[in-house]
């Protein structure tokens, strides 16, 4: 017997737990992808001014120019 599709954002079907269980899943599956995103963003970003602009520099060249004073984190 062939293995019947299903919509893995459907919550609920006439088929009982097995949808949920699957939907439940995907769920967690997108719960982990959309956390990795979030800290991405979150993260800090390290600017040093030059020329009156804001360029972004790596985390170990902040490390390096933090001493100076010149770094900027957003």
């Amino acid at each position: 017997m062939a293995r019947q599709r299903f919509s893995l954002n459907a919550c609920g079907s006439s088929r009982g737990g097995y949808v949920a269980r699957a939907h439940k899943l995907y769920m967690a599956q997108r719960h982990e992808q959309t956390k990795l995103v979030i800290k991405q963003i979150m993260a800090p970003r390290y600017f040093v001014r030059c020329w009156g602009k804001l360029l972004q520099i790596t985390e170990i060249e902040a490390a390096r120019l933090k001493p100076t004073g010149a770094v900027v984190v957003k």
